[in-house]
């Protein structure tokens, strides 16, 4: 990674002068579409499957222009695009203008201009599927075109259980597909207009980040028992199973070396599913949908950081309290002894804090109460084992003292904007300095961005199961016998940080698109770098959103030299967005 900063301090300038800015590497885009690739190819040589494999991509996870192209521009698989709404239609068109023989599979529910633009580009030689959500589409598309020139997917509810955290999008009461029942009124229209014929593909889609990749094999099985009766019926040109999206990205490092390769563990549920099921001497073409899968890898946010703050004043602690309380710490011996004394602590804090008359008296206290911190932590680590320190996690008055950060990092971005689903629906994103990572840690810190909300902070950071505890120099641990979540990133060389820049990982997926502009921030500029032969080769997409451009959205045209700042020697342009 500094190897990378270092590259663009040199072809762009300084960037320290410069805001955040997003990172985009689109041969991580290329790696994975090769993994899914020759996993397929490798599995179906093993299993000796006689069906094909297609694959396409739902630009709902990243309408971004470079991030489509470089899925299209894939060299060992003729990608196609799969489109959820009329305007994302739209731009698989335009992306596919000159590539029409790749596949467009139109989803979502669809209006009669949607489903009547698809009929216009499927004549003009397109080669579109349509899936068909309702009895109300297909007939739409009757009356469109009584001659039912079409090719449809029927959209199943799949019946099975499913993990992960969306999971609710399986089962009966998911907001997609067919019921059992809407499937058999769907069927029974196509035998009345003797239209059997137009059934090209089944579709099942059982959610996103699906956390047992099993539950693709009973996808599997369960699509297979479909397609094997509905072929018996008649359905002859049904020769896809299409299995939609939910293969996971493991944003939180619970995959080791010893564990299965996901994309591999990931399609062999889906063979074997089907081999198991099958009936017929031929196997049905498998179409995949994987988005997050394919794009979540290929950007990181790369977070300028403007400031270090500290909860405790640093400085020399003196006084009688310091002096009876570093006693009492220092005579601890056991398990109970602590929990009683921090408990003491913790209550001593609030009395002393909210007895503080004046600014003296305050800030001397918490110069005492930053270093009492410190040595229970000192005094955790020095004196007990990994199943006491268990038991102390167990306290949530006690384990705040070992996960919660004490430093916060400003950072020149905003998490609304640039990670939003951070804060939606609690995903976590890794995030690392890009210096300093041949020094150990040296304290945990909280990264915040520069909005004026309680939700703009970003602080998670997961421990791996470890026998031995690794700390920080300011004793806060690092790993523990089980799992845990800190409530700080672990850092190196804190005052180094200081306009350096913290690194947002795996902000490929949903993101661009999911921003919430309620700050008034904008979007930031976009860098694309690409590993060649001859090195780095880095290249500005995007700049930063104008200010004029982002008060136009709501309703405010102001010329950008009416407000425009004079930059002085000690006015960074990163506060200037």
């Amino acid at each position: 990674m500094e190897t990378v900063y270092t590259q663009i301090k040199e072809q762009l300038g300084d960037i320290t002068q410069a805001p955040s800015l997003t990172l985009r590497i689109p041969q991580l885009v290329e790696y994975q579409i090769e993994k899914i690739v020759s996993s397929f190819n490798r599995n179906f040589n093993e299993f000796k499957y006689q069906g094909k494999f297609h694959a396409v991509y739902p630009i709902k996870v990243n309408q971004q222009a470079h991030a489509i192209k470089t899925v299209l521009d894939s060299k060992i698989i003729q990608y196609g695009l799969e489109a959820g709404t009329k305007a994302e239609f739209i731009i698989t068109l335009e992306a596919l203008k000159e590539k029409r023989e790749h596949l467009i599979v139109c989803n979502g529910v669809k209006d009669e201009d949607y489903l009547g633009l698809a009929l216009r580009k499927l004549n003009e030689g397109w080669n579109i599927l349509i899936s068909i959500e309702t009895l109300r589409e297909l007939e739409t598309l009757y009356k469109i075109d009584p001659d039912f020139n079409s090719k449809i997917c029927l959209r199943l509810k799949p019946y099975i259980p499913v993990s992960g955290h969306w999971a609710h999008s399986s089962g009966r009461d998911s907001k997609f597909g067919l019921s059992i029942a809407e499937l058999d009124e769907i069927l029974n229209f196509l035998i009345s207009k003797k239209k059997k014929n137009i059934l090209f593909a089944l579709h099942a889609h059982i959610g996103s980040q699906i956390t047992s990749l099993t539950d693709f094999k009973a996808l599997a099985e369960y699509l297979t028992s479909y397609y094997t009766f509905l072929r018996k019926e008649g359905y002859d040109n049904l020769q896809t199973l299409n299995f939609g999206g939910g293969l996971p990205i493991d944003y939180e490092g619970l995959v080791t070396v010893q564990e299965p390769d996901t994309i591999e563990f990931y399609v062999q549920n889906i063979v074997k599913g089907i081999i198991s099921n099958i009936e017929e001497n031929t196997h049905p073409n498998i179409l995949i949908e994987v988005g997050r899968g394919i794009t979540a890898l290929s950007s990181l946010v790369l977070v300028q950081i403007l400031e270090i703050k500290d909860i405790y004043p640093q400085g020399e602690v003196l006084g009688k309290n310091y002096y009876s309380w570093k006693k009492k710490i220092d005579s601890i011996q056991s398990l109970d002894d602590f929990m009683l004394l921090y408990k003491n602590f913790k209550d001593f804090d609030i009395e002393v804090t909210s007895k503080c008359k004046n600014m003296v008296e305050l800030k001397n206290h918490e110069h005492l109460i930053g270093f009492l911190r410190l040595k229970f932590r000192e005094k955790i680590i020095k004196h007990f084992d990994s199943a006491q320190i268990t038991k102390i996690l167990q306290e949530p008055q006690v384990n705040e003292l070992l996960i919660v950060a004490s430093k916060f990092a400003i950072g020149n971005f905003s998490v609304f904007n640039s990670a939003c689903d951070y804060v939606l629906v609690n995903q976590y994103f890794p995030i690392f300095p890009i210096e300093f990572l041949n020094f150990p840690p040296e304290t945990l810190l909280r990264l915040v961005d520069i909005t004026c909300d309680s939700d703009g902070e970003m602080n998670r950071f997961l421990t791996k199961r470890n026998k031995k505890l690794f700390h920080t120099n300011d004793n806060f641990l690092l790993s523990f016998p089980e799992p845990q979540e800190l409530q700080g990133i672990p850092v190196a060389n804190v005052n180094g940080l200081n306009e350096s820049y913290l690194a947002i990982a795996l902000t490929g997926a949903y993101q661009d698109i999911i921003q919430f502009d309620h700050n008034l921030l904008g979007n930031l500029p976009d860098v694309e770098i690409r590993l060649n032969h001859d090195g780095w080769k880095i290249r500005w997409i995007s700049s930063s959103e104008s200010t004029s451009n982002i008060l136009a959205k709501v309703g405010f045209r102001i010329p950008d030299e009416e407000y425009t700042l004079i930059k002085t020697s000690y006015a960074k342009d990163s506060w200037n967005r």
